[in-house]
């Protein structure tokens, strides 16, 4: 059986996978990167001129028709490019720009098709018109199986479609299990990017609301963005930038706070739960599945909720503690292998091979 992946980034998680299953690696031709990086990689200026046009035209389809209209039309573009030159019985595709191509596949070459769902277009869809929805609905009901990297993302699949679903996580390994936090520093942490979509201002309103019932809370939000200028200088707030070891900033903090719009898995959680922070999480962000297990109050449906569990954690040390305990317990054993043979399983399930 051959197998071919053809991917966007690819995301090294999902390339991972689709090593372990034998398939061959083939780009999105029309997703091609345009990032400063990807650029000065590249071996000529046409190249780099190509690359910019494409994303013109991605950003013109995108302004003119719409997420789900343009996202039909670059998918068909690309099926266009290449489907028909794929030696492949089933094609692995990942993320927003792998749905018309995958749906193309099966159509023309009648093969077998395996989504990674690990983007927010599944989330997003349901702001689509009703036409459009169903028309994507029906896409993603005839694929032969869909990864879904949570139970939240598997939920958001249409009804018939999670029939032909599984959940496989992506792996985890941390060196923060040896960290020893601080359950009476009064202190919260976040890492990741410093913006909306994932929640800052958000996070930024609940430890407000929190801090007037704490006076002396602290929140360290380490990372990048542009809500890092929008905060500066308000009280309570603490902004060291990127880290690349966060070890210290970690074991000075208490609990972690991520109120994201959408985060379909965030690993920054687990690695605070890996040293032993208790995490306050958003109904919109993956890794509440874990969390729901220890305390259902430790995923928030709105900054005010999130703002009352915090008050209430940090005015409880010894509760703290006893959080900590159970959420290391939680990410404890994710390796790399262990996703790998779960993703094998699925992957060879849904296919009818292996």
């Amino acid at each position: 059986m051959k197998v071919v992946f053809l991917y966007d980034g690819p995301h090294p998680m999902h390339l991972a996978w689709a090593q372990s299953v034998g398939a061959v690696p083939v780009a999105n031709r029309f997703n091609t990167r345009t990032d400063a990086a990807a650029l000065k990689a590249r071996p000529d200026e046409g190249s780099a001129r190509r690359a910019r046009g494409l994303e013109l035209v991605k950003g013109i389809s995108l302004r003119s028709l719409g997420l789900p209209a343009s996202s039909y039309f670059q998918g068909l573009v690309q099926g266009a490019a290449g489907i028909r030159e794929l030696d492949a019985d089933v094609l692995l595709v990942e993320g927003r720009m792998g749905v018309v191509p995958g749906h193309m596949f099966k159509r023309l070459r009648g093969g077998k098709v395996v989504l990674i769902t690990a983007d927010p277009f599944i989330w997003e869809m349901r702001s689509f018109s009703p036409c459009w929805r169903r028309r994507f609905d029906h896409i993603l009901e005839g694929f032969d199986g869909i990864i879904s990297v949570s139970r939240m993302m598997y939920d958001l699949l249409p009804a018939r479609a999670r029939r032909n679903a599984r959940v496989v996580h992506p792996s985890f390994e941390s060196g923060y299990f040896d960290i020893e936090p601080d359950p009476a520093s009064g202190a919260i942490a976040y890492i990741g990017a410093l913006d909306e979509r994932k929640g800052v201002d958000l996070s930024v309103e609940a430890f407000r609301k929190a801090r007037r019932s704490v006076p002396g809370a602290r929140f360290v939000l380490i990372g990048k963005g542009p809500l890092a200028e929008r905060y500066a200088g308000v009280e309570g707030l603490e902004f060291p930038g990127f880290v690349k070891d966060p070890r210290e900033h970690l074991a000075r903090c208490a609990l972690f706070l991520h109120m994201s719009r959408f985060d379909p898995y965030p690993v920054s959680v687990l690695e605070g739960m890996a040293a032993g922070l208790v995490p306050v999480v958003s109904e919109m962000t993956g890794t509440r599945e874990l969390l729901e297990k220890i305390d259902p109050g430790l995923v928030a449906a709105n900054p005010a909720r999130a703002a009352a569990k915090l008050v209430s954690l940090l005015r409880d040390p010894e509760r703290i503690r006893a959080l900590s305990i159970e959420c290391r317990k939680a990410v404890r054993g994710w390796d790399k292998e262990r996703s790998l043979r779960d993703f094998r399983e699925a992957f060879w399930l849904m296919t009818g091979g292996g």
